[in-house]
């Protein structure tokens, strides 16, 4: 019973940073094609709302505002997207959404030594609300579009002030695939978490693989 629990909250907290992840992507693909120039754009994050998934992108000035949020349904088709361009303020959940996120950036580019740069990678910063519950995950990705990138991710908590409480590194280190690699087909993928380091699969795990899956023709 306590490893189903435990198994429950893994697969929740995987979906939802899938959920979140994947409206950034598409969000973003359809803004490039809309606006070439995103020089004014200060980043983006992207939350559950009610039966949509939002991806809000803000404006770079002292005092951040919406410039463009585009919603989608659960089938995260760009067609059924509902795109806005009518800047606007946060609303108090998008502030809290926007602060986790600057506090997180702003930790990482302080070169905190909690953080481990890789060559060709970049890190998402995913905010997370559950209840009265505040974190961040912290996801590397590949900028090599043929390429998929496992570990060297982290799990920022904190306190109802928004400060940081702790850092946890979920992997060691990081494990870098090719997706189309002519001496082999990738039909699937396994690996395993050092001592001292979570003994579960991890939200992020969970997360990457549903992200590519599509990509990489693997079977759910």
């Amino acid at each position: 019973k306590e490893l189903a629990v435990i198994a429950e909250k893994i697969k929740t907290e995987g979906l939802m940073l899938y959920h979140s992840e994947k409206a950034s992507w598409i969000g973003t693909d359809m803004l490039l094609a809309r606006h070439a120039d995103m020089s004014n754009l200060g980043g983006y994050f992207s939350y559950h709302d009610g039966a949509f998934t939002r991806c809000v992108f803000y404006t770079k000035n002292e005092k951040p505002s919406v410039a463009y949020s585009i919603s989608f349904d659960s089938t995260f088709l760009p067609g059924k997207a509902i795109a806005d361009s009518q800047p606007r303020p946060f609303t108090e959940t998008e502030q809290t959404f926007y602060l986790l996120r600057k506090a997180t950036l702003d930790t990482i580019e302080k070169e905190n030594d909690d953080f481990t740069v890789y060559k060709q990678t970049k890190y998402n910063i995913v905010p997370i609300l559950n209840n009265d519950n505040k974190y961040v995950y912290v996801i590397t990705a590949s900028t090599d579009d043929g390429a998929i990138t496992y570990g060297n991710d982290y799990l920022l908590r904190f306190d109802t002030g928004m400060h940081i409480t702790d850092i946890e590194k979920l992997h060691k280190g990081l494990i870098k695939m090719e997706m189309k690699d002519p001496k082999r087909n990738m039909n699937a993928a396994i690996h395993t978490h050092l001592p001292g380091y979570s003994p579960f699969v991890t939200p992020t795990d969970i997360c990457t693989a549903m992200l590519y899956q599509d990509i990489c023709g693997a079977k759910t």
